[in-house]
């Protein structure tokens, strides 16, 4: 994750980022009441990686173009099938 150390709480509310740069540590200042209602929760831990890892965001990205690209050139092959076979359905009932 880009050469980060993050420590993540994970409670009833999400998944919540509580330090930064160094591994199981939690950053406890003094927080005020304000703080921790503005303290970010998610529901996932991929919602999480979305907003703190510009490289997991990448690789998503880059996996889902994959699978899709893949996923159309496997609907396009089946329908040239469906139409060969089409094709070839009608030629025998033309000749009958």
């Amino acid at each position: 994750m880009e050469n980060r150390k993050l420590t993540v709480e994970l409670n009833r509310q999400g998944f919540c980022v509580v330090g930064a740069g160094n591994h199981d540590t939690i950053d406890v200042e003094a927080a005020t009441a304000e703080e921790e209602d503005r303290k970010e929760y998610f529901e996932t831990p991929y919602s999480l990686l979305s907003k703190v890892s510009p490289g997991y965001c990448q690789a998503f990205g880059n996996s889902l173009a994959s699978r899709l690209r893949t996923l159309s050139a496997t609907m396009e092959a089946a329908a040239a099938a469906n139409n060969q076979n089409q094709k070839q359905l009608n030629s025998q009932e033309a000749g009958e």
